[in-house]
This record gives C-alpha cells, sequence and structure tokens, in this order.
C-alpha cells in the first residue's frame, strides 16, 4: 500500500482478524479506487496484513470490494466474473 501511497503504520483504525495463529489486530483504512480488470470501486475499506511470499498470494478480495458488482465464482473452471 506503500507504493500508491497509503501508510497502514499510520491507519486511523484497528480490526481484530483471527489467523492460523490465533487473533491478531491489523490496520483498516479506506482506499479511494481498487480496480481488478475492468471492475472499480471507490472508497473501499481495506485491511492491512502481510502474507508470506511462499503463499504466492498478492492480495485478498474481501466484501468491502465484491459488495459492489454481482459476483460469480466458478471453482471448476477457475475464473471469478465482475458485473
Amino acid at each position: 500500500l506503500k507504493v500508491i501511497g497509503y501508510d497502514p503504520a499510520v491507519a486511523p483504525e484497528r480490526q481484530q482478524i483471527i489467523t492460523a495463529n490465533g487473533i491478531i489486530e491489523v490496520p483498516k483504512l479506506s482506499v479511494e479506487r481498487i480496480a481488478v480488470a475492468d471492475a472499480e470501486a471507490t472508497e473501499v475499506e481495506v485491511i492491512c496484513h502481510d502474507i508470506p511470499e511462499l503463499a504466492g498470494v498478492r492480495g485478498l478480495l474481501g466484501l468491502s470490494f465484491l459488495k459492489h458488482f454481482k459476483t460469480v465464482i466458478d471453482y471448476r473452471q477457475g475464473y471469478l466474473e465482475l458485473v
């Protein structure tokens, strides 16, 4: 997030989340705009938590983003559709 101008260290709020290692508090802030392919949402609340690089995950889309769209997840075909 620092690369796009947001510093989680000075986030105005914190949120508890449950991880494999227990409950932790992480920074929570509002991002002006998030775009995934052609889908875009504004003023999206995000929580900030480092995911180990070995996991091969660069981020997770949560309901604060997905609620802006009709969302279709097809596990068998391996795709996500946002309308």
